[in-house]
Order: C-alpha cells, then structure tokens, then sequence
C-alpha cells in the first residue's frame, strides 16, 4: 500500500473566511458542501465562526463616537498650534529686543546728571 502525503494547512486568508462563513450561514446551505469545496474540515468552520464572534463583539463593544486616535491626533494638533503661535511670538520679541539693542548700541552715552 501506499502512504499517503501528510495534508499541509491551507492558509486561508480573511476574505476567504469570511465567504465561508457567510456560505455555510445561509439558509438554505448544506455545511458538508462548504467544507467540500473549500476543502477544510468541520474544526476549521468552527474556528472561523468563533473568529467572526469574537471580531463582531469587539467591534460592537467600541461603541459609537471616535476612533480614540482621531482625538489623540487632534489633540496633537492643537499642541501643534500652540506652539507655533507661541514660537511667533518669541520670535517677534527677540527680533524687537536685538533692535532695541541695536539701537541703543549707536546713540551717544546719555548724561547722568540732572539738568
């Protein structure tokens, strides 16, 4: 007799188990079809009906509102915002300050005394 192969897994990828599990959800849908043209066996379906739950429950448990990231992200923005408004404003002092010093750099040393 001859020895048969050892089955490789067949990688299925997300579409993939996601048609299954729609196909094998139908109505009308015989399971054993399924995993016959599919090729996989009944703990693979099980698996992936498992996945699917526990994706949908994750997914309904965030409720609505925000992705948490869209308002950490606009919170960095503002952060952003701020600090350019910020660094203007420096930046316009000091520029003021080097003038000023300039200026007062060129004019004759004022007298001390009172007139």
């Amino acid at each position: 007799m001859e020895q048969e192969a050892p089955r490789r897994k067949r990688r299925l990828s997300a579409e993939d188990k996601w048609q299954i599990f729609i196909e094998a959800s139908a109505k009308d849908a015989k399971v054993a079809d399924v995993l016959r043209r599919w090729r996989i066996d009944s703990s693979q379906l099980t698996r992936i009906r498992t996945q699917v739950k526990e994706g949908a429950l994750t997914q309904l448990k965030k409720g609505p509102g925000r992705n948490p990231k869209d308002s950490e992200k606009e919170a960095l923005r503002n952060e952003v915002s701020r600090l350019e408004g910020a660094f203007k404003e420096v930046s316009i002092e000091n520029t003021l300050l080097r003038k000023n010093r300039a200026g007062l750099d060129r004019c004759p040393p004022r007298d001390a005394s009172p007139r």
